[in-house]
């Protein structure tokens, strides 16, 4: 994960760069759908006693979608491989703005919130990708092979990584008789999934249509808005959380749980769009 994750979004960042950042018109629309989700999750995890960078992490998983595994391949089949680009616009939001903001509001103070932030490499590539793109830069064959390589076995690692997380779940399941109350978790994994697949969509469309009657979207710009936004919360969040001290089992959980649903939820999301195959 550590390294076919950043070998992908190195990759697209540079693609994106490469064809003049097309679809950044649709971030806004987004940013404003991410954010409204950021509010209300801090606000569950905090009614559940999650405090510091756990609540941190409760409130990304319920933000930052699996579009970087599942986005891409997802959005592709359903609205051509023109949407690309505009999921990487999403990805970029996600990686630079939903995380720091997340980590820095629980990092107790901003210094050692930005201190969270820098560790996580996963900007760092997409920047990297994006300075590449933007300079025209291409790497000695060999590395251009490498690099490819990585970035082709995401996304069998993302299915290792999923199993990883729902076995950290189940790990944590004995956790309840040391104080870790399960059926608290469970509860906060559901409302925090239901959050994810729900509201964040929802919200998208919303402002979606807003941008759209601006005449900022199409109707195929404000779909892949909803469709990104609709999209299970990604297994990597959980663990990023393991990874910086935050292993509190209702991340994971929201993983499973959004994963799951996800296979009811966004065919329906794209049925009320009217997308068709």
């Amino acid at each position: 994960m550590l390294l076919t994750l950043p070998a992908l979004l190195l990759q697209m960042g540079r693609t994106w760069a490469g064809q003049g950042f097309a679809g950044v018109g649709l971030v806004p629309a987004y940013a404003l759908a991410s954010l409204g989700v950021v509010a209300v999750a801090f606000v569950l995890a905090r009614r559940a006693g999650l405090m510091g960078v756990e609540r941190s992490f409760a409130a990304l998983v319920t933000a930052f979608p699996n579009t970087g595994f599942m986005g891409l391949p997802l959005l592709g089949g359903l609205l051509g491989a023109g949407a690309a680009a505009p999921v990487v616009a999403t990805i970029v939001f996600d990686l630079v703005v939903t995380t720091t903001l997340c980590l820095v509001k629980g990092g107790g103070t901003a210094r050692q919130g930005l201190a969270l932030a820098v560790r996580n490499p996963l900007p760092w590539a997409v920047a990297l990708g994006l300075a590449m793109g933007a300079a025209g830069t291409v790497l000695p064959a060999p590395l251009e092979q490498v690099l490819g390589l990585l970035a082709q076995a995401c996304t069998a690692v993302a299915l290792v990584t999923l199993g990883l997380v729902l076995a950290a779940q189940a790990a944590h399941a004995h956790r309840q008789a040391v104080g870790v109350d399960r059926a608290a978790t469970d509860r906060v994994g559901l409302q925090l999934a239901l959050v994810k697949l729900l509201l964040h969509p929802a919200l998208a469309w919303g402002a979606a249509l807003l941008a759209q009657a601006q005449g900022w979207l199409d109707a195929r710009g404000c779909a892949l808005v909803v469709l990104a936004a609709a999209l299970p919360s990604a297994a990597n969040v959980a663990l990023l959380a393991q990874r910086m001290g935050a292993d509190n089992p209702a991340v994971p959980r929201t993983v499973m749980l959004s994963t799951a649903a996800a296979l009811l939820t966004v065919p329906l999301w794209a049925w009320l769009l009217g997308v068709r195959v």
